[in-house]
């Protein structure tokens, strides 16, 4: 017999459930892999009994699908009588991705350390900033592809990227036990770890930059989707380096137009790291443009895209990452592979094809020196040595 206590839920909010997993030999059979009933009290006593009254018939029906004697009509019928008349979700399920974000913190926190609890409501936030709080039964895959694009994008590292597409995962995993939603379309995102850094993005190929350059939408309403993507195509810099730029960040360094990556706790920019903080200077291709005529007129502590950090712990460019993440996907390739940050490969492939050497390259992106001697008792490049490597840029756009 089926030992009927393990298969008791109490959503602690409503009736008691039965949930038990298909075994795995009948999950083709019954289209499932889970049974969930609702056993229509919230009394501990009356729910035991209905339980076991309702394995009972389980288990009957899995030892008759075993058999082999039952013919289709009569399998779809015995298949009906165990599952639910209808496999939606109840009526108190939570409507958006925020409140069942409550609901899942409010059952698993008590677990979690206060650091704990800390890092992943930061993380809630950032999710629910980027996904959008939606009706959690409406997201779809794409929806979470574009999550995990724009994590690849902001520059973050495998295995950050990784432990927030965990519990995303884990989030949606609790809801489909709870029936808040019917499946986690986040399952199998995680980026694999046995691939090389180069192999976990793609660069974006000549056709693919011609097309960007040639769709890219210049209005003065939203000018940051035309500027930015132009701006990290010329200069390798990070998301979120991009957009946090303000008006005093444009600086000329020894005549020489450069945009100036730096920390400012006040003003809530971050730097990924000490060598995050830098000089680049500004492609002539950028200047044909009228860049330095847009950001002309631009207040010195006003950022240069209108953007602001969504909170304490946020970032500047949430929205940007939402918009060319369907940009991306619409007007230039359906390569999961292929997202924002692949500029930066980009950038740094042509320069390493071409034969610069590693420290300017890694100073122009951002890179620490992996040579001690460099890292130790080498000096910045200066300007016009960046420039002259920043020249040899061209896309024959």
């Amino acid at each position: 017999m089926l030992s009927g206590r393990k298969y008791l839920f109490n959503p602690s909010h409503g009736n008691y459930q039965l949930i038990m997993r298909v075994p795995t030999d009948l999950q083709p059979v019954l289209n499932v892999k889970w049974i969930k009933r609702s056993l229509k009290t919230s009394n501990t006593k009356d729910a035991e009994i209905v339980l076991n009254g309702m394995l009972g018939k389980i288990q009957t029906s899995f030892a008759l699908l075993r058999s082999g004697i039952l013919d289709s009509t009569q399998t779809t019928a015995l298949r009906a009588s165990i599952m639910p008349p209808e496999r939606t979700a109840p009526r108190n399920a939570a409507k958006t991705l925020q409140k069942l974000i409550g609901l899942y913190v409010s059952e698993r926190s008590p677990n979690w350390t206060k650091p704990t609890k800390s890092s992943f409501e930061q993380k809630f936030i950032s999710m629910v900033q980027q996904l959008g709080d939606k009706d959690v039964t409406s997201y779809s895959r794409e929806d979470f592809l574009t999550y995990r694009n724009n994590l690849l994008s902001s520059g973050l590292q495998p295995k950050t990227i990784n432990t927030r597409l965990s519990l995303l995962s884990s989030l949606l995993k609790w809801g489909v036990r709870h029936g808040y939603l019917q499946q986690n379309h986040s399952e199998g995102m995680l980026l694999k770890g046995d691939k090389a850094p180069d192999e976990q993005r793609k660069v974006y190929d000549s056709d693919d930059l011609k097309r960007i350059a040639a769709t890219l939408p210049h209005s003065k309403r939203c000018p940051w989707k035309y500027w930015i993507p132009l701006i990290v195509m010329h200069s390798g810099m990070r998301r979120e380096e991009i957009c946090q730029l303000r008006g005093c960040d444009i600086v000329s360094v020894d005549n020489i137009w450069c945009f100036r990556v730096t920390a400012d706790s006040k003003a809530g920019l971050k730097v990924k790291s000490e060598s995050s903080s830098r000089i680049v200077p500004i492609h002539p291709y950028l200047i044909s443009k009228g860049l330095l005529d847009y950001t002309a007129d631009k207040s010195p502590d006003s950022n240069l895209w209108g953007f602001k950090r969504f909170n304490s712990t946020g970032v500047f460019g949430a929205s940007f990452g939402n918009w060319y993440s369907e940009f991306n996907r619409e007007h230039i390739t359906k390569d999961p592979l292929k997202c924002f940050h692949s500029f930066r490969h980009t950038f740094a492939n042509n320069l390493k094809q071409i034969g610069v050497q590693e420290g300017l390259i890694a100073e122009l992106v951002g890179h620490s020196s992996d040579s001690i001697t460099m890292s130790r008792y080498g000096k910045r490049f200066k300007p016009e040595v960046l420039l002259e490597v920043i020249q040899k840029i061209h896309y024959g756009i």
